[in-house]
């Protein structure tokens, strides 16, 4: 089980992000399960949609 933070979905769903690829490629490979924290992916939306995400 892999504890996963704001860094690592914000990566994740950015397209434009430094660490895109590499959380992508992390993500297409791991084959432990992942956990997270509502107040994680709330600050993960707030964080895209201040960069124009909708």
């Amino acid at each position: 089980m892999i504890i996963v933070d704001t860094g690592f979905w914000f990566g994740l769903l950015d397209r434009r992000d430094q660490y895109h690829s590499a959380c992508y490629s992390f993500l297409s490979i791991c084959e432990e399960p992942l956990i997270t924290a509502f107040p994680v992916l709330t600050e993960s939306m707030h964080l895209l949609m201040n960069r124009g995400y909708p």
